[in-house]
């Protein structure tokens, strides 16, 4: 008869090869990330505490994994800045937990950038794991004005129960396809053209964009990413530009290009591609926002025209299915 340890061998050699088989189809299909379902990351491309603004992030734990008066995960998450410098924070999440986050309070060490969520087991501390249950979305707060948007879900293709996502112990977020889903290589937006009042010369209506690169080593020096807009106007006719950005940014579409003004456009809309220059291998996700101003009185000691921000519609973009890897350093 077979000895203990015998059976004990076939039967851990049967368990890694099933583990080998429910990792494949993923890894094998280079899965680009479903940001219509949960995920084990979140990505929430733009938070803002500048002039009077406020941003506020809700996260929800969807898991009904464990009772709920015990801590599941904890959610260890960085606040990005334009110049790549960030700041980690960390909250426990029970099952079917949702918390509200005051970005402001969180005290983050710039008033502009992204946010990067992932989940970590409880203990030890410091391990990620795959948890394909979180969902979230984010509101931004001037006066009156608000939008909103949904934060972008990236799933691990690791079956739950995993000790850890970091297949290969470097340290950082893969998204290869192994330890996370990929990215996508190219997105797109639509757009209004910029108008202007044409006494004043101030815009009354625009889109911004916002970008943002996962290739990031947090804290370091980063290299710069160039990105290539392939536009056309609601009439079909083609236009290009070029934008350059280390780790975010957000800016009106005339600063990248003239050709946005609708009196050089000549068309009311159009929408634009955007992927990597040619030759550069830096992966992009973003944001668009349609922003309407209303003109008010004349400041008597600038004696400049006041602009408000009448509303603001904020929504993400969509991307095709071609797959980019990439990694976050924590």
């Amino acid at each position: 008869m077979f000895g203990k340890q015998y059976i004990r061998r076939i039967v851990m050699g049967f368990a890694a090869a099933a583990l080998v088989l429910m990792m494949a189809p993923v890894g094998a299909e280079a899965a680009v990330y479903d940001s219509e379902v949960p995920g084990s990351v979140l990505i929430f491309p733009k938070f803002d505490i500048s002039d009077r603004h406020e941003t506020y992030l809700r996260i929800k734990n969807l898991s009904g994994l464990t009772p709920q008066d015990e801590n599941e995960i904890t959610l260890h998450y960085y606040y990005v800045c334009p110049s790549c410098d960030s700041a980690n924070r960390l909250r426990k999440f029970t099952a079917k937990d949702a918390e509200y986050i005051n970005v402001r309070r969180d005290n983050p060490p710039c008033e502009q950038g992204y946010v990067i969520a992932w989940a970590e087991q409880i203990f030890p501390a410091g391990v990620r794991i795959p948890h394909n249950y979180l969902i979230g979305d984010a509101t931004i707060v001037k006066g009156a004005d608000r939008s909103s948007y949904d934060a972008i879900a990236i799933q691990s293709p690791l079956p739950q129960g995993i000790p850890t996502t970091d297949l290969n112990g470097n340290g950082g977020l893969d998204f290869d396809g192994n330890e996370y889903a990929q990215v996508p290589q190219t997105s797109y937006f639509d757009f209004w053209a910029t108008r202007v009042n044409t006494q004043t010369w101030v815009a009354t209506q625009q889109s911004l964009v916002t970008l943002l690169s996962l290739d990031v080593n947090s804290g370091q020096e980063n290299e710069t990413t160039n990105v290539d807009f392939s536009c056309y106007d609601d009439k079909e006719v083609p236009f290009s530009a070029n934008y350059e950005f280390h780790c975010w940014a957000e800016v009106p579409l005339t600063y990248i290009d003239a050709m946005f003004y609708r009196s050089n456009l000549r068309a009311d809309h159009g929408w634009c591609e955007v992927s990597p220059a040619t030759g550069e291998t830096m992966t992009i996700i973003g944001l668009i926002e349609d922003q309407t101003y209303q003109l008010t009185t004349v400041d008597a000691q600038t004696n400049l025209l006041k602009r408000v921000v009448r509303s603001t519609a904020a929504r993400g973009m969509s991307h095709d299915t071609v797959p980019a890897s990439t990694a976050f350093t924590p």
